[in-house]
């Protein structure tokens, strides 16, 4: 199982992708977004 994020700065997009497959996708709304970031070894 390979997991990858890609981050849109310019459009405040991020998706979590799961053997290439969009497991989650974040939008940044207003003028900051906090969240978590994990990394599983």
């Amino acid at each position: 199982m390979s997991q990858q994020i890609i981050i849109a700065e310019q459009a405040r997009i991020a998706a979590l992708l799961t053997d290439d497959r969009v497991d989650e996708l974040i939008v940044a709304q207003g003028q900051y977004q906090i969240g978590d970031i994990f990394r599983n070894s």
